[in-house]
């Protein structure tokens, strides 16, 4: 056991290149990673975009339009005292537009000239603008069809008293319902809804890491010291579990991190990473004894990027053909993100998979 552990140790510092420090520098940038894509899927889409509202008519109309932008979904309308302190909001980051109600509005809102009624200014880069503008112009617009309708039914004699008794209507969305499908679960800031996750960006910089840096078990000089090993009495059996346990080791170190920086840490999680950590140690020995230092090399990045694009590590495959994801179940990404939801059959196939391909490796091996 003594020999094994420290012919690991020798090994996973081969990976390295001989370099050992180059292992927390490794894990600090996988971190880092790991880190930045937290952050990126647990940010929730605001709900609602600040607009500061500055009324300098204070007329009756202008009022109805500032408790209707004050109603309105998706909007959370700030009062500022003048202009000036609106864009010193908008310059802070706390709103994105300005919309400012001259004193002429209430003189205006219900003729014929209603160009340039109001002013509306939008903040630069805001993604909320075009929600900004329509709202407002709806809202508008909607005032304006109240006004002269009842300009209309004055000017042909028609009496208006139970005209207010309508009003209701004109204010509430009843041509159209919201439906929203799949849940109730805000809208994510960078990616949408069809993103499966955190567990799929894990999987891919895992597969990634660990395929490139057991590139060096192809390299000419560990295929000789492997072929000195074997002919040792025992030596080919603790040459290839000391690859297992380098292997291995360095996945479980890698999987730390991805644990710790997980939004949710549970115990399908964790069983997930050890049992991808036993499929990837096969994955990586197999593919180090079939090719080269120079075709595993170029291969690796080709080979993680295509599992995660069918595994489902970019979007939620099954939700666009059942078809795909079912595929997806086949590909270690895919079954790593089934096994964190709570599936633990799969962790049971992991690790069955990671089983075959070593020893597929280790008959390889024995032929070469």
């Amino acid at each position: 056991m003594k020999k094994l552990f420290s012919l690991a140790c020798m090994k996973a510092s081969v990976l390295f290149g001989g370099r050992p420090l180059l292992m927390p520098l490794s894990l600090l940038i996988l971190a880092l990673c790991l880190f930045a894509v937290r952050a990126a899927v647990t940010a929730s889409a605001a709900s609602e975009v600040n607009v500061c509202v500055v009324d300098e008519c204070g007329g009756e109309y202008s009022k109805k339009l500032t408790e209707s932008l004050s109603s309105a979904p998706g909007i959370k309308a700030l009062f500022p005292a003048s202009v000036a302190e609106a864009e010193d909001e908008i310059s802070a980051g706390n709103a994105e537009a300005l919309i400012v109600i001259p004193a002429d509005y209430d003189d205006r809102v219900a003729g014929d000239n209603a160009s340039g009624l109001i002013r509306v200014v939008t903040a630069p880069g805001s993604v909320s603008a075009d929600m900004i503008r329509e709202t407002v112009s709806g809202k508008m617009i909607l005032l304006r069809a109240e006004l002269r309708a009842k300009a209309a039914l004055v000017s042909e004699g028609y009496d208006i008293s139970r005209f207010d008794e309508y009003e209701m209507e004109f204010r509430s969305p009843t041509l159209y319902r919201v439906v929203e499908v799949g849940g109730s679960s805000a809208d994510r800031a960078v990616f949408g809804k069809g993103f499966p996750g955190y567990e799929g960006f894990a999987a891919l910089a895992l597969m990634l890491l660990v395929l490139t840096l057991t590139k060096q078990f192809g390299a000419r000089e560990s295929r000789l010291v492997a072929g000195r090993l074997c002919s040792v009495r025992h030596g080919g059996s603790l040459a290839f579990s000391s690859d297992i346990a380098a292997v291995f080791g360095l996945c479980l170190i890698y999987s730390v991190p991805a644990f710790a920086i997980a939004p949710e840490r549970s115990l399908p999680l964790a069983l997930g990473l050890v049992s991808y950590s036993l499929c990837l140690t096969g994955l990586c020995l197999l593919l180090a004894k079939v090719g080269g230092s120079g075709r595993i090399d170029m291969a690796s990045p080709f080979i993680a990027l295509v599992t995660s694009i069918l595994g489902g590590c970019f979007a939620e495959l099954g939700s666009l053909s059942p078809a795909l994801g079912l595929i997806a179940k086949f590909t270690p990404q895919g079954q790593l993100i089934a096994a964190a939801s709570g599936k633990l059959v799969f962790c049971a196939l992991l690790a069955a998979e990671g089983a075959l391909l070593a020893l597929v490796s280790r008959l390889v091996r024995r032929n070469a």
